[in-house]
């Protein structure tokens, strides 16, 4: 049922999509870049957060291997994750107007995140991403712990001990 429905939305986003048989997509700039632009572009970026959708649920139907490995290498793909999934909040936050813009100001992404998340990695290296990430929220988190312990009434709004 999930697959069918999957097909179907897939179907319907490749329905919506601004196609033009016979001349490259290109010849038709000033459609696409003209007074409509924003909304044209608008469901075009909206698409991309619905195959990241797709992704997802499509990993959920798959079963987990056991691989065994390194324990630090499984650290760290963790905290990549939890890094970019920062990042991706941060985004949303931030594009929404949520916060100030001290606390949205751009951040650069920490390099290793770029690099190979398998590659071997030590305990002191782990170590020093950690803080790395914890320095790039720092700004963020505090906003949002005010204004999380103000708007719930509750002062461990962000103790995760």
């Amino acid at each position: 049922m999930r697959l069918l429905a999957a097909m179907i939305c897939g179907l319907a986003l490749a329905a919506c999509a601004t196609t033009y048989p016979g001349a490259p997509a290109s010849a038709h700039d000033d459609e696409r870049f003209g007074d409509e632009a924003a909304f044209i572009l608008g469901i075009d970026a909206g698409r991309i957060g619905m195959f990241n959708d797709r992704i997802a649920s499509a990993g959920e139907l798959v079963e987990t291997l056991e691989t065994g490995g390194d324990e630090l290498i499984g650290v760290s793909k963790r905290l990549r994750a939890a890094a970019l999934e920062f990042l991706v909040t941060k985004e949303r936050l931030c594009a929404d107007l949520k916060f100030t813009e001290q606390s949205c100001a751009t951040v650069a992404p920490p390099a290793w995140l770029a690099r190979d998340p398998n590659e071997a990695i030590t305990a002191r290296a782990l170590s020093a991403r950690i803080e790395e990430v914890q320095e790039m929220m720092g700004p963020l988190l505090d906003v949002a712990c005010t204004t999380g312990q103000a708007k719930s009434g509750d002062g461990l709004f962000c103790s995760v001990e």
